[in-house]
């Protein structure tokens, strides 16, 4: 009696099978300030440090910038130097 009162689960098909595609694998990104002779991050260079600010003037994070952990605190450092410097502004001028 037990195994009848047991609700048995439906078989699905594998989600490869329901879709009809097989699923996309992506390369890892590469960090773009690691490879040999790549740009140096320097407080010297603010144009270079806008590419990894928003419109609003924060840091874009490494899962979208693809930059290495060692690299990001670098260029946060270096960020910090650059506004405290009056290089670049903290905040976005509306």
């Amino acid at each position: 009696m037990a195994e009848a009162q047991k609700k048995r689960l439906p078989m699905f098909p594998s989600l490869t099978a329901l879709v009809g595609k097989k699923p996309t694998v992506f390369a890892p990104k590469q960090c773009p300030l690691s490879h040999e002779g790549g740009p140096a991050v320097t407080y010297k260079n603010p144009a270079f440090l806008r590419r990894f600010t928003t419109e609003r003037g924060k840091l874009i994070p490494t899962r979208m910038s693809s930059i290495s952990c060692k690299n990001q605190r670098q260029l946060k450092r270096e960020i910090k130097r650059a506004r405290f410097l009056a290089l670049m502004p903290y905040i976005a001028q509306d």
